[in-house]
């Protein structure tokens, strides 16, 4: 894993007003560049009025550090080292040979790291307190404790699936995977089930990705011999065209009204 130590000037001190106009720029011209190609028109001059750089060295520290608490979750329920004898997470002390703390410089070795991937595990409330030690409260980190590490989250998840799109409709190969399921109107009393039934089979499907990719991990620091890879999934719920028909109603009887 990549070390992130911090810096002044970075994440650690940057305001959210900072964070939030680099993370507005960034998906900015990521959009700008995929509907220039939908468009055939050239790319508007970029919107961005900070550098990549700064992106890199603001946005992404943080996301990195969300990167490191679910390469803990990850660990924690795949290496031999911290599963038990039944095959799940064993309790993990705060400090000690068999620790919270082990457990971090596991995934990256750098004991400031190391410190942040404990605070962050315990702030993010991914974690919770057994009878006998801490236990992963569920194999994914589920977010919303941080405003700022989700807003980072946001911003490089959203940003990764218009570069997806990017490379598809640009015709670039290979072609990256990206399906959705055709629009279904189903019964709003259905609507529980449909996310309980998502949220159950898309674990299922990023559970045995993330278990071939960590098959596959290495730890080389040559860059130049590895890339990033990963999967996302999500669903979602059109509840603005209810509310455009309703108001689509109200209007033809206005106009009825007026005749």
């Amino acid at each position: 894993m990549t070390s992130n130590r911090r810096r002044k000037g970075t994440s650690d001190s940057i305001s959210n007003r900072q964070l939030s106009r680099l993370a507005t720029e960034h998906l900015g011209s990521a959009i700008d560049e995929l509907v220039s190609i939908l468009s055939n028109e050239r790319p508007r001059k970029a919107r961005t009025h900070t550098s990549t750089r700064a992106y890199h060295e603001n946005i992404r520290p943080m996301y990195d550090r969300l990167r490191n608490v679910a390469d803990a979750l990850m660990v924690w329920h795949s290496s031999d080292q911290f599963l038990g004898a039944d095959g799940h997470p064993q309790p993990l002390a705060g400090q000690g040979p068999h620790s919270l703390r082990t457990l971090a410089l596991t995934v990256n070795a750098n004991p400031e790291t190391a410190v942040q991937i404990e605070s962050d595990l315990k702030s993010l409330v991914v974690i919770r307190r057994g009878t006998n030690g801490f236990v992963p409260a569920n194999r994914s980190a589920i977010l919303g404790a941080s405003k700022s590490l989700s807003l980072a989250y946001a911003t490089v998840t959203v940003t990764r699936l218009v570069r997806t799109m990017i490379q598809n409709f640009a015709g670039k190969s290979p072609a990256y995977y990206e399906r959705q399921v055709s629009e279904v109107r189903i019964s709003k009393s259905d609507l529980p089930v449909f996310l309980r039934f998502v949220e159950q089979q898309g674990q299922y499907l990023i559970d045995a990705v993330d278990d071939w990719l960590s098959r596959r991990h290495t730890a080389s620091t040559n860059k130049r011999d590895t890339i990033a890879v990963g999967l996302g999934a999500f669903a979602w719920i059109d509840e603005q065209s209810a509310r455009d028909k309703r108001i689509t109603r109200r209007s033809s009887r206005r106009i009825a009204a007026r005749k």
